[in-house]
């Protein structure tokens, strides 16, 4: 005999009180969270294509990956990416793994405009990533 839905227990049919304060927990802090990290990363304003400091250093790194790599290469030319590149026979590379630099590929293709303006979006979708996950 089959039983009904509403004939079976509260917690098999996911009705478990710890359950739906965790749930409710997990929803409050992820809007909580999302409106703090999209705050700080655009600044306390509306401002998506904003870079990490008005130079622009520490934007482009990952531009600068993608066009390497657009030109089938993994080093970068030489006296960008300043202290923070590994040096081997004279040729520099970024630290970081090109994986950021991927979604970035098909802007550097086309256009240098959005040069150090996609690292507050980039953050961003990672985080939508992370929380969604």
């Amino acid at each position: 005999m089959v039983e009904r839905p509403d004939q079976l227990p509260s917690a098999a049919i996911g009705g478990n009180a710890d359950l739906g304060r965790f749930r409710r927990a997990l929803r409050w802090s992820t809007a909580i969270s999302s409106v703090l990290y999209v705050s700080l990363l655009w600044n306390f304003g509306f401002d998506p294509m904003r870079p990490a400091l008005e130079s622009r250093g520490f934007s482009e790194f990952f531009d600068f990956q993608a066009r390497a790599l657009s030109r089938g290469r993994l080093d970068i030319e030489p006296g960008k990416l300043g202290i923070e590149a590994f040096v081997i026979d004279g040729r520099e590379y970024l630290y970081f793994p090109p994986g950021p630099a991927l979604p970035r590929l098909p802007i550097a293709a086309f256009t240098q405009r959005f040069d150090g303006s996609l690292t507050a979006l980039s953050m961003l979708a990672a985080f939508i990533v992370l929380v969604v996950v």
